[in-house]
């Protein structure tokens, strides 16, 4: 912080229009040495103080800051308050119109020393390139070998500057040089002498207008020194005396007051400029921007005189006479163009006015424009989330209306079949009474008699009938089993490849669920009552058809009547995903020897598929029926087919072999472009694949890749698209690169939520 220190700053006229002054800190003296200002932050925006005139200086304080030059001095060090002489500027708002955020008073604001701050020159500098400074800027330093020489500029407008005399030299020791940014796009390279090796580090001249009042008044010259010679003014090489200057050039679209003040080719003071002005831009002309260039002849020494200037005065000395202000009037506007001229002045100032209020009006559309867009976004998101409560709320109370509405039915149904039970009891005791009155009651009594024992009678021969079918020894071979599987469809009407029937095999042998899906009329259960058929559970009467959702009272007699033994069971179940949340397998675990088909309806009906389900299950996606297969097929009887143990067709498909290692490493490669999206998969599916690859290169000739493909769309690919993150989804093109029918699957519509 500022507050009770000395420092060094740089001096910025940054409005000549309003004579406002701002200063930059630099450099803070800091026990004998001067360092450099480290809280530009502490006064925004650009590190600058607002410089406000004391009381006690109004009048002269424009052309003291002007007097200064660059570099000044702000002293602090007897006012260590916060806020005595720094303080908190009203007049910022963080725009154009001020950019400064605190203010300090001007009689702390000092000028430099005498030879304390020197400008940085180049060391190849010529010495006769050395002119004359402005007064009041810095000192010019040029560094020899072990010494430096101070230039010193001339105190007055026009005269040449001095270099020190010989032996009038600096030692390095007692200078500090500085290379450091001043105001936006400005570096300065300046030196300054150490606070201990001046006397003063502050020099407060007094000002140009009161040393001009108290400057004695001018005697007239005595008699016998008007006789004596003038001495006669040495020759100002940067002055002209051309009687007679060019004219400069002027723009055609300037105005007349432009094009007047253009022309002029002298100096002149009053055009909001002062002295110490004109003589820092001619200067820096002649010596910064056309460094060894000549001054122009055209300069002058003395100012050229407005014609305009001159015109407002005397207007305003004769407006001054109030008997001629009349005719002066009346002059005024039979001048030739005058109407027009005033014509044109008040239209400008009312088209600047209309265009101000425009573009007043402008500012205010755009920004009521942009509130409206504000408000109908905020509109939409309100909109939006209103929509969205409705739809849960309405959900909600759908969910409890359903719930509702089956605990009624059921309640319903129970007093329905209570009332029936009721009927039935009433007209039986009614019966019963009207027996005991008609004489009737022995006959009945008789034929409750015979009933019971015909009854019974007719109960033992259906159980002595029922026979528990036995399986046979034989052991198929997997040709005989397609050979059994393809008849089986020739029987249902259906074409059957090879492969088809050994995939539909390998996944009985492997799995204990297989979910069929596909489109409308790909005949999913047809397929299923097939596969029953093959294995023989119609024939040895292990064999049900159940619907979807089912009850668990409905699974535990299914699984009752498919009592667990040697033989292979099957259990169909039709469209398995027809109720929400329901068990596509009905409750029904399977086993050894028990296979559960369901199928799934991929429609609009259908629910989606848990990835429980999925996980323990093959899903086998099927194709529609073909609209070239002919309206009516003939189909062979395929006969029946003995029951044979589950285990031989186990070891009939199920191998334990090697996979290739080109098939291992593709695998391990899809795992580890899964597991780079947090997808993984399970060791129970992973030992399915391998013995499916196994078994499918074995009976049905084809590659491993081929297998993989298989293995994958059917038991790890649907249980990825339902649990998977989006990104996953999105790669899965690129990870399952070369696997045809998993790329396939991505395209189809699946019983499950994703």
């Amino acid at each position: 912080m500022l507050p009770g220190k000395l420092c060094i700053g740089i001096l910025e006229e940054d409005n000549p229009l309003k004579s406002y002054f701002r200063l930059k800190p630099l450099l803070v003296e800091n026990e004998g040495k001067y360092v450099i200002f480290d809280g530009t932050e502490t006064y925004p925006e650009e590190g600058c103080i607002r410089i406000v005139p004391d009381k006690n200086e109004s009048s002269h304080f424009k052309a003291r800051m002007r007097r200064m030059g660059r570099y000044c001095v702000l002293d602090l060090r007897e006012h260590a308050g916060e806020n005595d002489k720094i303080r908190p500027n009203k007049n910022y708002h963080g725009d154009e119109t001020e950019k400064n955020a605190h203010i300090v008073y001007s009689d702390v604001v000092r000028e430099p020393a005498e030879n304390m701050i020197f400008e940085i020159l180049s060391a190849d500098t010529e010495q006769g390139d050395w002119t004359g400074d402005a007064p009041g800027t810095p000192r010019l330093l040029r560094s020899g070998e072990n010494q430096t020489w101070a230039y010193t500029p001339a105190a007055e407008e026009g005269a040449q500057g001095q270099i020190a005399p010989d032996g009038a030299s600096i030692p390095e020791e007692e200078l500090q040089r500085f290379d450091i940014p001043g105001f936006p796009g400005q570096t300065l390279s300046f030196a300054i002498r150490l606070p201990g090796a001046m006397a003063s580090v502050i020099g407060v001249p007094a000002p140009r207008g009161e040393a001009q009042a108290t400057a004695p008044a001018p005697q007239p010259p005595k008699e016998s020194e008007v006789q004596k010679e003038v001495p006669v003014e040495p020759e100002k090489p940067w002055i002209s005396h051309d009687p007679q200057p060019k004219p400069m050039p002027v723009h055609g679209r300037m105005s007349p007051m432009q094009q007047v003040l253009a022309a002029q080719s002298g100096l002149n003071p009053k055009r909001n400029r002062s002295l110490q002005e004109i003589i820092e831009e001619k200067w820096r002309h002649s010596r910064v921007d056309q460094l060894g260039h000549p001054v122009p002849g055209s300069a002058m020494g003395s100012p050229v005189e407005n014609p305009l200037d001159k015109a407002l005065d005397a207007l305003k000395n004769a407006w001054s006479i109030p008997e001629i202000r009349e005719r002066l009037v009346s002059a005024i506007a039979e001048m030739a163009d005058f109407s027009g001229a005033l014509d044109g002045r008040v239209q400008e100032l009312s088209n600047s006015v209309l265009r101000r209020e425009l573009e007043d009006l402008e500012a205010e559309r755009l920004k009521s424009l942009a509130d409206l867009d504000k408000l109908r976004r905020d509109k939409r998101n309100l909109r939006e989330t209103f929509k969205q409560e409705i739809r849960e709320e309405e959900a909600a109370a759908l969910r409890d209306a359903v719930e509702k509405t089956r605990k009624a039915q059921d309640e319903l149904k129970k007093y329905e079949n209570a009332a029936a039970e009721a009927r039935k009891a009433a007209e039986f005791a009614q019966d019963a009474f009207a027996a005991l009155n008609d004489g009737r009651f022995e006959e009945r009594l008789r034929e409750f008699a015979l009933t019971s024992r015909a009854a019974e009678l007719l109960a033992h021969p259906v159980k002595e009938e029922k026979k528990i079918a036995k399986a046979s020894d034989e052991a198929p071979t997997r040709e005989e089993w397609i050979a059994r599987l393809k008849r089986a469809f020739e029987a249902e009407g259906m074409e059957l490849t090879e492969v088809q029937a050994a995939n539909l095999l390998v996944c009985a042998a492997l799995g204990e669920r297989i979910l069929l899906s596909g489109e409308a009329a790909t005949d999913k259960c047809i397929v299923g009552r097939a596969l029953a058929h093959a294995l023989g559970a119609q024939d040895s009467g292990r064999y049900v058809e159940l619907a979807g959702g089912c009850s668990r009272a409905a699974a535990a007699r299914t699984e009752a009547l498919l009592e667990d033994n040697e033989l292979p069971a099957v259990a169909l179940v039709r469209n398995a995903n027809s109720a929400p949340d329901s068990d596509v397998s009905c409750g029904l675990c399977g086993g050894e020897n028990l296979l559960v088909i369901s199928a799934l309806s991929d429609s609009g009906a259908g629910f989606p598929v848990s990835p429980e389900a999925l996980e323990r299950s093959f899903m086998i996606r099927l194709e529609p029926v073909s609209a070239q297969t002919p309206w009516r097929v003939e189909t062979a009887a395929a006969g029946g087919f003995s029951p044979v143990r589950m285990s031989a067709l186990k070891d009939a498909f199920l191998v334990d072999a090697a996979l290739p290692a080109a098939l291992e490493r593709r695998m391990q490669k899809i795992r580890d472009a899964l597991a780079m999206h947090n997808v993984r998969i399970s060791r129970y599916s992973l030992n399915m694949m391998w013995h499916y690859c196994a078994a499918m290169t074995a009976a049905a000739k084809i590659s491993a890749g081929e297998a993989l493909d298989y293995a994958f769309a059917q038991k790890a690919l649907p249980c990825i698209l339902a649990e998977a993150p989006v990104e996953c989804l999105v790669d899965l093109k690129n990870i399952l690169a070369g696997m045809p029918r998993s790329l396939a699957l991505l395209e189809k519509p699946l019983p499950i939520l994703i």
